[in-house]
């Protein structure tokens, strides 16, 4: 549940300062406006937000991969289920704020605002919906692999 909350706080904090960039604002830690530059796109946090995501979905599927079953359920159930709670809030924070995003005004602070943003990131539901079908497969160690590991036998997948 721990992986699932800096995933989802770690895209958020990117999300706004790639929202910020677009509009020439360049925000703090807390999310307040600290200074104006030349509009830009972000490519270093749009690439750091590829990355996160890489690696979310490289632990929950390759690192867990050799894990015992129980191991790799418990971990991928208690990601599902803590990025659908953060999900969930960012949606209805979301909610409670203007339709279109106005840099004029004071983004959310801190942990409402990574939340609100990580919550409603496209990154953060795509990562979400890998998670769901690797806890519903089961996604089993490959014959290969076991093969390689000096395991001999047949073995029910």
């Amino acid at each position: 549940m721990l992986f699932s909350a800096i995933t989802v706080l770690l895209i958020g904090f990117l999300a706004i300062r790639i929202e910020g960039l677009r509009g020439g604002a360049v925000f703090g830690i807390d999310n307040q406006l600290v200074s104006v530059t030349e509009p830009s796109p972000g490519f270093l946090h749009m690439l750091a937000t590829v990355a996160v995501a890489s690696a979310s979905i490289a632990v929950l599927a390759v690192a867990m991969q050799y894990r015992p079953q129980d191991t790799r359920t418990a971990f991928r159930a208690g990601f599902v289920a803590a990025a659908l709670i953060q999900v969930a809030v960012g949606a209805a924070l979301l909610a409670q704020g203007p339709v279109v995003p106005n840099l004029n005004e004071p983004q959310p602070r801190w942990v409402e605002g990574w939340v609100m943003a990580g919550g409603t990131n496209p990154a953060v539901h795509l990562i979400l919906v890998v998670a769901i079908y690797l806890l519903l497969t089961g996604h089993p160690v490959p014959q290969k692999a076991r093969a390689s590991k000096g395991d001999v036998g047949v073995y029910p997948e």
